[in-house]
């Protein structure tokens, strides 16, 4: 009987605590159960999406134009930035134009002398008179003349003209003659001196104009070059101007408007700039469109940034076929730079001699650039081997002839051919003495 109450008042101790403890884990989970999540059901459907491409690189420009003045001068103005867009003859900038409109005020000036000369006024500058003020009295004074010569022709048979009245009256005819033609060969040279103050004019006229610059085409400015209150020299460079979107402007200005002439007219831009490796095109619905290429787009992003050089020697390592691909182009660089190096012009051979002289003169020309660029390389010298052989043609021998005596000299050159004479160890430019005896000529 005890050992019955014991069972029941241990089971019912365990009854109630399992009891306390089991509440707060029922509050606590319903505590953290979370909340309800509102659900949008749509109908699934199949549509294109565009797909975009993040690259980096540069863009080529249709055209691109250095911007420069054809007349030297201050820079006044600059009317354009970088990244602005211009239209077709917008001003780009501006030049201190007092100069130029004074140079044009003297050329009209002289113009309008050179017309009054000849009786003319500024306004009657396209005239061209058969007469001046100075030929008309030439001519007055030759008719008056020739008037007394016939009556002393008439007279002197008569006697009653002397002889030598008569040849004096002859000899003014002829003189008056003269001073007429004179006259009208002074009316000539007018008119071509005119005509030259007028090309004078224009001229001017043209470099006012120059001093103002403008925009070639329509495009972007690319780069400012020059600011204001800066001096320019004549065609020195002020801006770069770049045509972009060439297609796009033609569509706009109503050039292009059939899909299919805007089409081809894409695919020659594709063509030309290489865009056919990675882009098709083609008219849907009479629109154009272009996209990723399935064929020659995968194809060139598996070869493209690759670089093959193929070669026959199986015992050279890829750095090693790398550095000796380096070495061709350094030798393909110096047999293109020994014709300007020799001064040889281009030469045809027809014996094997003469073939292998040329190519030995060649070699050794070579050889020679190649051990001038290695001492120019050991002394640390920013000259380059063709730099350096440029400099030294500053240096010359020159024969001085001073009365009976004659004698060679060699000129010590500019400062870039002492420098490399100083790397090379070359201290004594005279030339040896000649040996007695006549010369040879070869």
């Amino acid at each position: 009987m005890r050992l019955l109450f014991a069972a029941w008042a241990l089971s019912a101790l365990l009854a109630t605590g399992c009891a306390r403890r089991s509440a707060p884990v029922e509050a606590s989970a319903k505590e953290q159960a979370p909340e309800a999540v509102a659900v949008r059901v749509a109908t699934a459907e199949s549509r294109q999406l565009a797909r975009t491409l993040s690259a980096t690189g540069s863009l080529a420009a249709d055209e691109t134009v250095t911007i420069s003045s054809e007349v030297a001068g201050r820079v006044a103005e600059m009317r354009v930035d970088f990244g602005q867009s211009v239209r077709q003859g917008e001003v780009i900038a501006e030049l201190d134009k007092r100069e130029f409109a004074l140079q044009l005020e003297r050329s009209r000036a002289a113009l309008a002398q050179a017309l009054a000369r000849i009786g003319l006024d500024p306004s009657q500058e396209e005239a061209a008179p058969d007469s001046t003020p100075a030929i008309r009295l030439a001519k007055a004074q030759l008719e008056d003349a020739c008037f007394k010569y016939e009556n002393a022709a008439r007279l002197v048979k008569t006697g009653d003209v002397s002889q030598e009245r008569f040849i004096e009256l002859e000899k003014m005819c002829h003189a008056r003659q003269a001073a007429y033609d004179a006259a009208r060969d002074e009316l000539r040279t007018a008119l071509a001196n005119i005509r030259a103050l007028r090309a004078e004019v224009k001229l001017a006229e043209k470099r006012l104009n120059d001093a103002t610059v403008r925009a070639p085409f329509e495009g972007s400015i690319s780069a400012r070059l020059v600011s204001p209150g800066q001096y320019l020299k004549d065609n020195a460079p002020i801006a770069t101007l770049v045509k972009t979107h060439p297609l796009r402007l033609r569509v706009e200005k109503g050039e292009l408007k059939e899909a299919e002439k805007i089409g081809a007219a894409a695919a020659k831009v594709l063509v030309r700039n290489h865009g056919h490796r990675y882009f098709g095109w083609e008219l849907r619905q009479g629109q154009f469109h272009y996209f990723e290429h399935p064929v020659n787009f995968a194809r060139e992003r598996a070869c493209e940034g690759k670089y093959v050089i193929q070669t026959e020697e199986p015992d050279l390592s890829p750095v090693e076929a790398v550095a000796a691909y380096k070495q061709l182009n350094e030798v393909e660089r110096g047999f293109a730079h020994l014709k300007g190096l020799l001064e040889v012009r281009p030469v045809f051979h027809h014996k094997d001699d003469r073939v292998r002289a040329h190519v030995f003169v060649a070699a050794l020309a070579f050889l020679l650039d190649r051990a001038l660029e290695k001492k120019l390389r050991a002394a640390k010298s920013s000259l380059s081997s063709p730099a350096a052989w440029q400099a030294l043609e500053t240096v010359r021998c020159v024969r001085v002839e001073v009365g009976a005596r004659s004698r060679l000299c060699v000129t010590r050159g500019g400062r870039q051919a002492a420098e490399v004479l100083k790397i090379l160890r070359l201290t004594e430019l005279d030339p040896p003495k000649p040996p007695e005896g006549e010369e040879t000529v070869m």
